[in-house]
């Protein structure tokens, strides 16, 4: 593989990285904007049908699905980056997409040290 494409796949991951990070930001935030103003609602809500010590979970719990999505979506980036050949070393299968700079200066893999990237003479 020749560096340009080698450097290409990395700022992809490091874009698509940036976008499900964002994503999840905005998700959590919105999933707060929807609870902070009816929280004392669904507190009393929960207290009169459970009482107070299960609304107090629930009212705590409220932050949880952001949480989910935020693992699930870094979880999907590095799952894609996992398939990706370009952001993997041939030999030992290990990922080098994050030391970009290290592959591309030595043009070796920084876990088994052969040679991952052609050399061009410019």
């Amino acid at each position: 593989m020749n560096v340009e494409r080698f450097v290409r796949e990395c700022n992809r991951f490091q874009w698509r990285t940036i976008g499900v990070g964002i994503a999840t930001v905005l998700f959590m935030a919105a999933s707060f904007a929807l609870v902070i103003p009816f929280r004392d609602q669904i507190k009393q809500f929960v207290s009169e049908r459970y009482g107070l010590p299960v609304a107090e979970i629930v009212i705590g719990l409220t932050p949880f699905p952001s949480v989910i999505v935020v693992f699930a979506g870094l979880i999907w980036v590095q799952r894609h980056a996992n398939r990706s050949s370009e952001l993997n070393c041939p030999y030992c299968w290990k990922f080098v997409g994050g030391m970009r700079y290290l592959v591309v200066a030595t043009k070796c893999c920084p876990h088994c040290g052969k040679r991952i990237l052609e050399v061009t003479d410019d």
